[in-house]
């Protein structure tokens, strides 16, 4: 424990005092450097919050990257945990990945809220605008994650088994978030709909709808109830569509 770690420390004491330095690492190290840690990774997610408000010009569409992160760090640290039953871990491997799952966590997520959003500004409903971000944004973040996870288990063929379980520990964690991202983030975006604009900064200005977006919505709307209606009925979007054109 931590205070075990800093008895240690301090019998240590009369040697520094003699002019010897001394330093503690491996398990003694992490104790004694975890409440440094858990205040970095305090002030990074107050710092992402701050950076993802200003962005968003929203309090409701900055915490969703944030809440999305926690969410991923939590249960990649529990399967980290559960897996270091089965084979070593290393001391410093749930560091590495919490780094990873902060950072790959908020990015992945930050992707999929801004196109969900951007979808909903331009007049989209909320499942509509939540498929299209998947479809689009989400196709995305699994490509950056896959490719992320493998470049970290690559590290399996150094063939140093230090390095090898720094690896998958945090491909596991990228893994989690970036499956998080793909699924519990679009339940929530769902759920909160177009109160993603609530909680507004004063300063920023709301995000304008533009005519030519409006525009095509409206001709895949009228695409999509062509094809409902079948080939044999008449429809009419074609003109529509080249008057809106010209």
């Amino acid at each position: 424990t931590r205070d075990v770690a800093a008895r240690v420390m301090e019998a240590a004491r009369p040697a520094r005092a003699a002019g010897v330095q001394v330093a503690a690492g491996g398990v003694l190290g992490v104790r004694l450097a975890e409440e440094k840690s858990r205040r970095s990774e305090a002030i990074g997610l107050l710092a992402g919050v701050v950076i993802l408000a200003v962005t968003f010009g929203t309090l409701v569409a900055a915490g969703m990257p944030i809440i999305t992160a926690v969410v991923a760090l939590a249960t990649g640290l529990g399967l980290i945990g559960l897996l270091g039953y089965l084979v070593d871990i290393p001391v410093v491997g749930p560091t590495l990945a919490t780094m990873l799952a902060l950072g790959g966590g908020i990015d992945y997520a930050l992707c999929i809220v801004f196109r969900s959003r951007d979808e909903l500004h331009a007049g989209a409903d909320v499942r509509e605008a939540v498929a299209r971000a998947m479809a689009t944004s989400g196709t995305a973040v699994v490509f950056a994650g896959v490719t992320v996870i493998i470049a970290l288990l690559s590290l399996l063929v150094a063939r140093v088994p230090l390095l090898g379980a720094m690896g998958y520990s945090s491909a596991l964690a990228v893994f989690v978030a970036m499956l998080t991202a793909i699924t519990f983030l679009p339940a929530v975006l769902a759920v909160v709909g177009r109160r993603i604009d609530a909680l507004r900064i004063p300063l920023r200005r709301r995000p304008e709808v533009t005519p030519h977006r409006l525009a095509d919505q409206e001709d895949e709307k009228d695409q999509r109830r062509s094809g409902e209606q079948g080939p044999d009925q008449p429809v009419g979007h074609d003109f529509n569509s080249f008057n809106r054109a010209s």
